[in-house]
């Protein structure tokens, strides 16, 4: 059994709400990026190091950020041995939870039906992070969906009050760069 399904089927038995994002979950919307990890969306509940004392056949490491950083931890689920590790991120803000509450698809990966944060959701999950390679996405993301683009903007004008202070501080950069683009 891979990493992925590992955590997928783990995540579900504790009963830890999840959705794919990063990467993949820019594929799932027609952006194709490379990446060697999976990236699930979750709640500061997987910070606890109990939710992952039966996992097993695979290793984990659960990383919690300190006060500089945008995440207040990380599992990584694989790092060692898999193919396509998993990251379960939890980044700071109010955001990832109001984002899992939702989630209304899936994708079928491995034969497990995987939620999927929404195209909004996912484009606020990007300006949270706030990369420069984020901010392509972003854009990428907008180009290619460009009847959902006025939504999406919205969307995150709306959400981005539970931001952590620098996304929303970059916020009204990334939307005056969305806008232009609509040439």
């Amino acid at each position: 059994m891979s990493a992925f399904t590992r955590t997928i089927k783990h995540l579900r038995t504790q009963a830890q709400p999840h959705a794919l994002f990063g990467a993949v979950g820019l594929a799932a919307y027609g952006v194709q990026r490379g990446t060697s990890d999976v990236d699930l969306l979750a709640t500061r509940t997987v910070i606890d190091p109990a939710v992952w004392n039966d996992l097993r056949g695979v290793g984990f490491d659960l990383r919690v950020g300190d006060d500089s950083d945008n995440l207040l931890g990380c599992v990584k689920i694989g790092f060692t041995s898999a193919t396509h590790p998993v990251d379960v991120v939890v980044p700071r803000g109010r955001w990832p939870s109001r984002a899992l509450d939702r989630v209304n698809g899936s994708v079928v990966i491995d034969g497990l039906d995987v939620p999927l944060l929404r195209l909004e959701d996912l484009v606020l999950s990007k300006v949270h992070s706030g990369s420069r390679q984020d901010v392509d996405d972003v854009l990428a993301l907008c180009d290619l969906h460009r009847n959902s683009r006025d939504a999406i903007v919205a969307h995150v004008d709306a959400e981005q009050i539970y931001l952590i202070g620098p996304a929303r501080r970059d916020w009204p950069r990334i939307r005056a760069l969305i806008l232009a683009s609509r040439r």
